[in-house]
């Protein structure tokens, strides 16, 4: 979605970037909610493209965002 978005905003159809940016607002939110990139990194790994591991200092998200994340991708 975030890729459709630049490409209509990159191509002139600032209503259509517009509409879809909205509709990400909810993920931008819970992407950094705690720690970046401990947000990025769960949407990624529930995405199933890496493990869910940082390195310290880092801390992978608390379970109630982990889980408001899964709820947001319909998991």
């Amino acid at each position: 979605e975030f890729s459709e978005m630049v490409r209509a905003a990159l191509a002139g159809n600032l209503n259509k970037a517009r509409e879809l940016n909205d509709a990400l607002t909810e993920a931008y939110d819970l992407m950094f909610a705690e720690n970046n990139p401990a947000g990025v990194k769960t949407f990624m790994y529930e995405m199933g493209l890496l493990s869910n591991e940082l390195r310290l200092p880092m801390v992978p998200l608390s379970k109630g965002i982990h889980a408001k994340i899964k709820t947001y991708m319909g998991k």
